[in-house]
């Protein structure tokens, strides 16, 4: 199991900035849609426990590694 944090891009006001954000403290992954906490998850083990790429705006698995995000991404901390 991997932790794993998710909502539909429904949920994405269209034509306006969104604000997104994730966070992990050790345990738990948290994601945000503005202020409201959208979905999390507690299960798994350490987000990044082996060696590979991390891809933001990319699928990085092996179903479909060429479908990027439409859009644009700004500020990554």
């Amino acid at each position: 199991m991997k932790h794993e944090a998710r909502f539909l891009a429904t949920n994405l006001g269209v034509n306006k900035w969104n604000r997104i954000l994730a966070t992990y403290d050790s345990s738990a992954i948290k994601l945000y849609l503005g202020n409201k906490l959208m979905d999390a998850n507690t299960g798994g083990t350490n987000i990044r426990d082996q060696a590979g790429d991390l891809f933001i705006g990319k699928r990085g698995d092996s179903i479909d590694a060429n479908t990027y995000f439409k859009g644009v991404i700004d500020e990554i901390v």
